[in-house]
């Protein structure tokens, strides 16, 4: 039998989430695997990601896969989506061509995929991320083109043209950067990528769009 109090404790005392392993023990009960709770605890006190360990994260109402591959989306990424989905609405009048930079695991482009009409391009560098990208995708029932890139390297990026820009990331220097969407008004974080709205009739918008970047 578990002491639920000693084991959260011993989490704090490490610096780690006490409440980690309240949503392990929630989850293992709901789907029937609580024979793996002793070795999971075990794996949560060692400092692996409640998330990690159980192998899939909600994010915005869906389920995406997750692994050492890819980040944890965080909960503020959800924010992003939202702000996305509301600019998008408000200021694009066709479908939209969105490209999300640094996919990870597909969860900025598979959630903005199910909540607008629009084509969705996802980038990351990393083979393996984009394998997780693109089950999740599938398992969301979504058609997102995903290319393994390099962002330094901006051939892929003039040859897929977008309106929108989205990602979240670091800074050059290792400061979390605060979630913003790539647009030539808001173009200040690492890595510095030029990008523009490529659709010659929103121009007139640019000085809205200039008021309206996060």
């Amino acid at each position: 039998m578990f002491n639920v109090d000693k084991i959260k404790k011993e989490l704090e005392s490490r610096g780690l989430d006490a409440n980690s392993f309240d949503y392990l023990y929630n989850y293992l009960k709901s789907n029937d695997l609580l024979d793996k709770l002793s070795d999971y605890t075990n794996r949560l006190l060692k400092g692996e990601a409640v998330q990690y360990i159980i192998g899939n994260v909600d994010f915005y109402g869906y389920e995406f896969k997750v692994n050492s591959n890819t980040l944890i989306p965080r909960f503020e990424t959800e924010l992003l989506v939202e702000k996305s989905v509301n600019y998008i609405n408000n200021f694009f009048e066709d479908r939209v061509s969105i490209l999300d930079i640094g996919t990870g695991s597909g969860c900025i482009a598979i959630a903005l995929k199910k909540n607008l009409d629009a084509f969705v391009t996802a980038l990351d560098i990393s083979g393996h991320a984009l394998d997780v990208a693109k089950n999740n995708a599938l398992e969301n029932n979504v058609d997102i083109t995903f290319i393994k890139q390099n962002l330094k390297k901006m051939a892929k990026l003039r040859e897929t043209p977008c309106e929108y820009y989205v990602c979240a990331g670091q800074c050059k220097k290792g400061r979390e950067a605060d979630h913003y969407h790539y647009c030539q008004h808001c173009d200040k974080y690492r890595p510095r990528a030029r990008v523009r709205h490529l659709n010659k009739k929103k121009q007139k918008l640019d000085k809205i769009r200039q008021k309206e970047c996060y």
